[in-house]
């Protein structure tokens, strides 16, 4: 019976090694992608926050909560990034089929209240540039 605890505890102590690794570092990618959509989000307008203003019992936290979750979505035929833009600007500049340069991170979606995680994706964009065409 030990044997198969410890197993079982060896098996664990690995599995969550690795899901730490995987969380630990991933490169920022330079991608180039094409604008299928882009929707302004105001985290005070937005339903999926509502549960975290409901904690923030001062304004300091309410004001940081609010620049680190304010910006866009910008959606591709494939993936959805999180854009952070404090000004609301990034989606007057794009429009459908619009080439962008973007750098690309990965957020971890392991519980913490990412921005980029509630909004239903793991990808954000650091930097973003409009192709000319």
């Amino acid at each position: 019976m030990m044997k198969y605890v410890s197993v079982i505890f060896l098996i664990t102590m690995l599995w969550s090694q690795v899901s730490m690794a995987a969380c630990s570092y991933v490169p920022i990618e330079q991608l180039r992608i094409s604008v299928q959509s882009c929707q302004l989000i105001e985290p005070r307008n937005h339903p999926k926050f509502d549960y975290y203003f409901g904690y923030i019992t001062n304004s300091r936290q309410a004001k940081r909560f609010e620049s680190s979750y304010t910006g866009a979505l910008i959606s591709t035929a494939s993936t959805t990034y999180f854009r952070r833009d404090s000004s609301l600007s990034t989606c007057d500049t794009l429009n459908r089929d619009d080439l962008i340069n973007v750098s690309v991170g990965t957020a971890c979606c392991d519980g913490d209240p990412n921005a980029p995680c509630v909004l239903g994706t793991s990808k954000y964009i650091t930097q973003l540039e409009l192709v000319q065409q």
